[in-house]
């Protein structure tokens, strides 16, 4: 957790604090990627990182990282002053800027601050990924809620070993199940509105990302420089394996696909 709470210091230490001006009222293309947790945006931004720059990198709008600001600041946190640093983050050379948002995170944002981020950054296109196959994505969220290995980026600094598996219980899959389940439904009742596309999280893992990076372009329109090479300006970890157990996943479908029958109605 130390390491974590670091992570977020640091990107915000690396990529803030730069002089600020008001880039709202300036043409350029402002793009979202909606999503509810585990369903590869992470791996998508990485990809669309040549394009967006910084604004990509992170999830900004998670709580964790305007904690560091505060922290890093040593005032008392403003959002609108936050936000205008994110929207600093966009990249100069396609004049683009792309925020990876959770549902969750939409929600945090309107709840605690009162403010619509969609009505605030008045994005020209929002896309939304959906992962098809459920149980994947809830068993993916049961492991890293029960470990805190939200991503291979901490798995390589925390120098998991290649033995270390994680293990969930049935109480980690209902868990995970109400989590996203609620999620879905507060996209539907709050974001749907306002998508222009849906990407599946199952295609863009096949491909890598690369069919749904080519359609991004042509859809928004965006002038690619010829001394841009379209490949991820991020390091990314390469993950050698799972630390999910086989029979551990195994037995767990089995409870998933019972518990899904039964609260079907």
């Amino acid at each position: 957790m130390d390491y974590i709470s670091e992570m977020f210091s640091k990107d915000i230490q690396e990529h803030f604090f730069h002089s600020v001006r008001n880039q709202l009222s300036e043409k350029k293309h402002k793009i979202a990627l909606v999503s509810t947790p585990r369903v590869g945006s992470t791996m998508f931004s990485n990809k669309l990182s040549p394009i967006a720059g910084k604004s990509i990198y992170r999830e900004w709008l998670h709580d964790k990282y305007c904690i560091a600001f505060q922290q890093l600041t040593g005032k008392d946190f403003d959002p609108f002053v936050y936000l205008e640093q994110v929207l600093n983050l966009f990249n100069p050379k396609t004049n683009t800027f792309i925020l990876n948002v959770h549902i969750h995170q939409y929600e945090y944002w309107k709840t605690n601050y009162q403010i619509d981020v969609f009505e605030y950054f008045q994005f020209d296109r929002v896309y939304y990924i959906r992962r098809d196959n459920f149980f994947d994505q809830v068993f993916s969220f049961a492991i890293a809620m029960k470990s805190g290995l939200w991503g291979s980026e901490i798995e390589e600094a925390l120098k998991i070993g290649k033995d270390y598996k994680v293990l969930v219980s049935e109480e980690d899959i209902v868990t995970a199940i109400t989590f996203l389940k609620k999620q879905q439904e507060n996209y539907k009742i709050l974001v749907e509105k306002h998508t222009d596309y849906i990407f599946s999280a199952e295609r863009i893992m096949e491909n890598q990302g690369t069919d749904e990076v080519s359609y991004l372009i042509k859809d928004v329109g965006i002038d690619i420089p010829d001394n841009i090479i379209l490949k991820t300006q991020r390091h990314q970890p390469q993950k050698q394996r799972s630390v999910s157990c086989p029979k551990n996943k195994f037995e767990m479908k089995k409870y998933f696909t019972k518990y899904m029958l039964q609260h079907s109605a």
